[in-house]
């Protein structure tokens, strides 16, 4: 059988995910029907985990460290947990559950996190980042003031920014295995050749920030090849798809240790090519479900080394491997598909909550600002120099009618209208001040009207500024895919 061709767009001529997603993505509206079981194969390779997960906790939380090798995407030989049978490979370090040793934050923290589970942290580590490079601890504290300082030493102020320097990572990881590696460099490569200009600051951040990119990514695909996997080439079945991905994953957690390592919206991702191969017959719904079972296994191996007040902190071990589920476009599109492994929670939640399933399907992005208006009958009249926007919202209403029922509950002797500040707090505005305080009083008694409220608002704010940016409404829809 011929496989199946992607539907093209935007996304062959440019570095552009989303596009790709939303032109190929099946949404499912099924039930769990069609769910495999574990398979053998997946049951020998998840017992030989938690035999480790045993030995982990046996060990007092800790299986192993390597307290010598300075962890890089490439630092460490190939691991595997059981490769007769790993459909899905790859490993932070050469042996499963062992921990590797970040320094380039600050080698105290590793010293001390080494010493706490009864190893000694190579003494030529501490000497490299004592006499010939600096760490961002060591950064951090030669630009405190000597406030900051005071306000550290006492304790008002935590340490996590002295070692850990961001929050949370989310990589797009997709990128991989939609493009290959080669042409996401080709793409880096011509970027940096457009950093032209006088050498300020700012261009001379970025253009080294580029060229590290770059690196990473040669870096990137000579740990495929440690593998035996060519990701230089785009993925070319779903088996590669989610093997690209998880390298991309991988190579993040070999360099950096922040708990909030999130994987971003994947599940949607990979169910075009698992939906792709399905059609072809390329692969069966128990290979599929192999997979995903094999790629979350996988997640849930990661570990970073930390010391105890960290883990008492977050009351843990914590990797935070945060995964968007599904979600829906602002034409109504659905992205929860058939491989999503919370497919069965996401349904139901929306069951559970049939109001927040009603406005979650019916907010269309409006365009330009309105009001809300009760007078003293209780009629509501939306007010908006967009007709576009009040016919949306008049609907909105229409289509929620008990939204529409609260609004017109509060009884007052005057007009009024709500508007939002800048800051995205609720504004009563009447003729007299019994009805301003009377709407303030329900208001205060029902955030949740207040909260519904701001959401239908923040979308036309988010409308109006795109207008008068004169910014095309796909760049903004690809921006927020990015951002989100």
């Amino acid at each position: 059988m011929e496989k199946v061709k992607f539907t093209d767009g935007l996304w062959n001529s440019e570095i552009n995910v989303a596009d790709f997603v939303y032109n190929n993505i099946a949404p499912y509206e099924g039930d769990a029907s069609f769910l495999q079981g574990p398979s053998a194969r997946t049951m020998k390779l998840w017992n030989e985990c938690l035999e480790a997960l045993a030995e982990e906790r046996d060990r007092g939380g800790v299986r192993s460290i390597d307290a010598k090798t300075i962890s890089t995407i490439t630092s460490h030989a190939a691991g595997y947990i059981d490769k007769d049978n790993e459909l899905i490979v790859g490993l932070q370090t050469d042996e499963l559950l062992k921990r590797a040793i970040k320094p380039f934050g600050g080698w105290r923290v590793v010293e001390k996190a080494c010493h706490e589970n009864g190893v000694e942290l190579d003494p030529r580590v501490k000497e490299i980042f004592t006499h010939y490079r600096k760490s961002h601890n060591d950064g951090v504290f030669d630009v405190y003031t000597d406030e900051i300082l005071k306000f550290r030493k006492l304790g008002f102020l935590t340490g996590l920014p002295d070692n850990y320097s961001r929050g949370r990572i989310i990589g797009d990881y997709r990128r991989i295995a939609l493009y290959g590696i080669d042409r996401l460099i080709e793409a880096k490569q011509q970027d940096l050749k457009n950093l032209t200009g006088p050498m300020t600051d700012a261009r001379i951040n970025l253009r080294e920030e580029v060229a590290e990119q770059i690196k990473a990514l040669k870096e990137m695909k000579r740990l495929g090849e440690m593998y035996g996997l060519e990701l230089g080439r785009p993925a070319e079945t779903a088996q590669e798809a989610v093997q690209w991905v998880y390298m991309g994953y991988l190579a993040a957690v070999k360099e950096q240790d922040g708990a909030a390592m999130s994987l971003g919206n994947v599940s949607s991702f990979l169910d075009i090519y698992i939906h792709r191969d399905l059609e072809s017959g390329l692969i069966d719904e128990t290979f599929a479900q192999e997979l995903i079972d094999q790629f979350v296994m996988k997640l849930r191996m990661v570990r970073h080394l930390r010391m105890q007040s960290y883990n008492d902190i977050f009351a843990g071990d914590p990797t935070w491997v945060t995964e968007a589920l599904a979600g829906r476009y602002n034409d109504g599109k659905i992205k929860v598909i058939s491989d999503s492994p919370d497919k069965a929670v996401i349904e139901q939640y929306f069951e559970d909550h049939p109001e927040m399933a009603r406005q979650f399907k019916d907010i269309q992005a409006l365009s330009g600002a309105f009001s809300l208006k009760a007078d003293k009958n209780g009629k509501v009249e939306v007010l908006s120099d967009s007709p576009e926007t009040k016919a949306a919202v008049e609907k909105f209403l229409a289509d929620n009618p008990k939204l529409a029922n609260e609004f017109k509950d509060i009884k007052s002797v005057g007009d009024f209208k709500l508007v939002t500040d800048r800051n995205g707090g609720i504004q009563v505005i009447a003729g007299d001040k019994e009805t301003k305080a009377l709407v303030e009083q329900y208001l205060k008694d029902n955030p949740d009207m207040v909260s519904r409220f701001q959401k239908i608002e923040s979308l036309t704010n988010m409308e109006e500024a795109r207008k008068t940016q004169k910014v095309d409404i796909n760049a903004v829809r690809s921006r927020i895919q990015i951002e989100s």
